[in-house]
């Protein structure tokens, strides 16, 4: 092994910008590139991985040789003990936190729910009245501001499919506000200190989630219909022994911490209001919706999964340490121009459109990757026929990429269109 002081160190390439012009976060990636294709990061206390290669490997090494930071078993996590640490998550037979062949039971569970049958289902009876509802909320007089928009779609679209009441304003409210705040520990997962202020807020909004669902749990423990409460009460039982309602619980609060879909559906509408030339093939099906949405999610990414590794090894030629953490830097990775040509373009013919990694891949890779990628295509093609000539507002304040924890997202969205 070699020495520490062998290490290609990210300072190298100067901070990494917070906010601002993308263009700005492109050439940190370049800077960082130039450093090496995997950097030592002191601040965070990681390893950064730069490259596609690099990232396509550390996937494929899931379980084996690095185990993901959120199921790999140590004291001191996001500020947390082990047992609050699984506590909070909402349980330790959650899916991020399991390993092994439980894991892979419970995460190939996870990729079959979400069925082209179920999501047929959900696609009509709750994602599209959920966006034609936040359409008819946001958007009035030629003017609508796209950020709202999405803040509230894909929330309500999760509270639809697991039959909560996507519809009734006052609690959807005071409900994002609970997630909102028990998701903002996460954004501190590849940090080495949390704030005790953050934490405190966390744990308590944790205990008021695990609260409420705990209701709803319970309400659908008869297994009817395709709610994804009922699925679980129905097949969960050949999933773990000495199966309970605390497994569904487990697994059902994750469906609530995916911030990076609704920074998603802000980058896909940003990159609407901003490329007006392709509306028109859009709505005529020319362009394949599908391949416009996944050229978002490559374009605008933020961090992916944190993994650690499980012995001292050499890793895209520096020395790794057992129990150092590695972190694919996604944004980076998905505009590596070793992988994709004029990586910042927005290109609806390349070849391999789901070879990105928003949604991670391998054996962590995100099992609800399907349904956000029908709430985007939805979200995308409901706001078209609505607002028709969609465009950024040139007098209001002008959007700004934004890296917070995991996601990345554009802020605010101000827009115009052609009101009749």
């Amino acid at each position: 092994m070699s020495e520490l002081a062998e290490r290609p160190v990210a300072s190298a390439a100067g901070a990494a910008p917070i906010s601002g012009d993308i263009a700005e976060r492109w050439n940190w990636y370049e800077r960082l590139r130039g450093v090496g294709e995997i950097v030592w990061d002191e601040e965070r206390q990681a390893w950064l991985v730069l490259s596609h290669r690099l990232a396509k490997e550390l996937g494929r090494g899931e379980g084996t040789t690095f185990l993901s930071a959120m199921a790999y078993e140590r004291d001191g996590f996001l500020g947390l003990d082990w047992e609050t640490y699984c506590h909070y998550q909402g349980g330790a037979h959650r899916v991020n936190i399991l390993t092994g062949e439980q894991h892979s039971k419970v995460h190939r569970w996870w990729m079959a729910a979400f069925a082209p049958r179920v999501l047929a289902t959900w696609r009509e009876e709750v994602i599209r009245p959920v966006v034609e509802a936040q359409l008819d909320r946001h958007v009035k007089d030629g003017k609508a501001d796209l950020g709202r928009l999405a803040n509230g779609i894909h929330i309500r679209m999760i509270a639809g499919t697991v039959g909560m009441p996507w519809d009734d304003d006052a609690w959807m409210n005071r409900w994002e506000d609970v997630t909102t705040r028990n998701q903002r520990l996460k954004w501190h997962m590849a940090d080495s200190d949390v704030p005790q202020e953050i934490i405190d807020d966390a744990l308590a909004a944790s205990e008021e989630m695990r609260a409420e669902l705990l209701k709803w749990v319970r309400m659908h423990s008869g297994g009817e219909g395709d709610y994804l409460i009922s699925m679980m009460w129905r097949d969960f039982p050949a999933l773990f022994d000495d199966f309970d309602e605390e497994d569904v619980l487990a697994n059902l609060k994750p469906a609530f911490e995916t911030n990076s879909t609704r920074a998603a559906i802000r980058n896909a509408l940003y990159a609407l209001a901003t490329h007006p030339e392709i509306h028109e093939d859009l709505l005529s099906g020319e362009l394949e919706i599908g391949r416009f949405v996944e050229e978002t999610f490559r374009l605008y990414s933020g961090l992916g999964t944190a993994r650690i590794a499980l012995d001292d090894m050499e890793f895209g030629g520096v020395p790794i340490r057992k129990g150092e953490m590695i972190v694919s830097i996604v944004g980076a990775v998905n505009v590596d121009p070793e992988r994709f040509e004029c990586p910042h373009a927005i290109d609806t013919e390349r070849a391999g459109p789901r070879d990105h990694f928003l949604f991670n891949q391998g054996p962590r890779a995100c099992p609800g990757q399907n349904l956000g990628r029908v709430e985007l295509e939805e979200t995308v093609m409901g706001t078209l026929r609505r607002m028709p000539g969609l465009r950024l507002d040139p007098d209001a304040e002008p959007p700004r990429y934004h890296v917070v924890g995991n996601d990345a997202r554009w802020d605010p969205l101000h827009a115009l269109y052609d009101n009749g």
